[in-house]
């Protein structure tokens, strides 16, 4: 069954929801870096909320030290959805998961997995970031998804999920930004299916 624009907006914004309880938002003395964020570690439940899952992994850290980087000691990862500076540095840190979950949210946007094998473009990271540069994502989204789409919302989408996966760690949104642009993009794209509702 194909999600609606609005569904996976709405499945976005939860797991970002997710990220930032982890991340940041209680007032604790301690923080949690998942370390193995990718799309089958998300579940819905029956009213479609997504439940975070795959704690296996994870690294508790002190509050104190959330904007430093951690060795990574060979964990093993999931094809597809690491972050680059991980792999060159074996660092991690709060923004390896926002690298994964920029690949997640490129996911929701194109209905492709990270990585086909039987796929010329196996990788959907490079895929997805030449298309965004040239203006051109379109050509890999589905055409029944797209015409749902509110351009706004859109733009605000692919924006989020791009800054994801800048190959600077630093440069990379935290979570706790991350959190009003997708509440954004689907604030616009219900005030657009509203309009149009109205227009029928």
């Amino acid at each position: 069954m194909s999600l609606t624009w609005v569904r996976r907006l709405e499945i976005s914004v939860g797991v970002a929801h997710a990220l930032s309880f982890i991340h940041y938002d209680e007032p604790r003395d301690f923080s949690v870096i998942h370390r193995n964020i990718y799309s089958d570690i998300v579940y819905l439940n029956d009213e479609w909320e997504p439940k975070l899952s795959g704690f296996r992994r994870s690294m508790k850290i002190k509050a104190s030290e959330r904007h430093h980087s951690f060795d990574d000691g060979a964990c093993p990862y999931t094809p597809g959805y690491v972050d680059s500076t991980l792999m060159e540095t074996n660092t991690v840190n709060h923004k390896s998961d926002m690298y994964s979950f920029g690949i997640v949210l490129f996911e929701v946007l194109c209905g492709r997995e990270s990585v086909i094998d039987s796929d010329s473009n196996k990788y959907l990271a490079p895929l997805a970031v030449t298309h965004y540069k040239e203006k051109t994502l379109n050509e890999i989204i589905d055409w029944d998804l797209w015409s749902q789409m509110d351009s706004q919302s859109f733009n605000i989408f692919a924006e989020t999920a791009y800054a994801c996966l800048n190959e600077e760690r630093s440069k990379r949104p935290n979570i706790d930004e991350i959190v009003p642009r997708l509440e954004k993009a689907l604030e616009l794209q219900l005030e657009h299916q509203n309009a149009l509702y109205y227009m029928s």
